[in-house]
């Protein structure tokens, strides 16, 4: 293994043995501002912090795709969970991965730092503001590869539609009234 390799090990290792510290000495935090590096065993711990309302996970200094199963359990596992913003890079080769949420309490969900973040399922119930950017990465794909790509997402309109009842604002615009039973253009 290389020196990177094993600083950047050793820097999740040091991580994950603060998120230990933060876990026994501070278990009811109710909001955290922290860069993640999305393993299993960093997801684990972090949902023990049942009564966070606000979490912010920034991009971890070791660079790894983030498994969907592993997003979803986040979400689902954070019962007070009321603002989520997440700043996730999908690697190249995941580009086709797409990520499910879901979560009864979250009411706000900021992903527009993401990148190549697609969703094939939301099930938010009390979201009422989204913040979304439309970026696979600051790559340029030909157009083979990026409608081969783009076939296999849903289409964002109709998982808000069906997913998310309650949002009012998406993208700073307030919605219109009838935005899930009409079409809205705009979307």
């Amino acid at each position: 293994m290389t020196q990177v390799s094993l600083t950047k090990m050793d820097q999740i290792s040091n991580f994950q043995t603060l998120l230990e510290k933060f876990i026994q000495r501070s278990p009811k935090l109710t909001r955290m501002k922290l860069p993640f590096d999305w393993s299993a065993y960093s997801v684990a711990m972090l949902t023990q912090f049942q009564q966070l309302h606000s979490l912010e996970l920034k991009y971890f200094w070791s660079f790894k795709g983030v498994c969907p199963e592993i997003m979803q359990d986040l979400t689902k596992a954070l019962p007070n969970l009321k603002t989520l913003i997440l700043h996730v890079l999908v690697p190249v080769k995941d580009l086709g991965i797409s990520y499910s949420l879901e979560s009864r309490s979250l009411e706000y969900l900021d992903v527009s730092q993401s990148r190549g973040l697609v969703f094939c399922h939301l099930d938010l119930p009390s979201l009422r503001v989204l913040r979304i950017k439309k970026t696979v990465r600051g790559i340029i794909l030909n157009r083979r590869t990026r409608l081969a790509l783009q076939s296999r997402w849903s289409c964002l309109y109709s998982l808000l539609r069906s997913g998310t009842p309650n949002l009012r604002v998406f993208n700073n615009q307030v919605l219109l009234p009838h935005w899930r039973e009409q079409t809205y253009k705009e979307l």
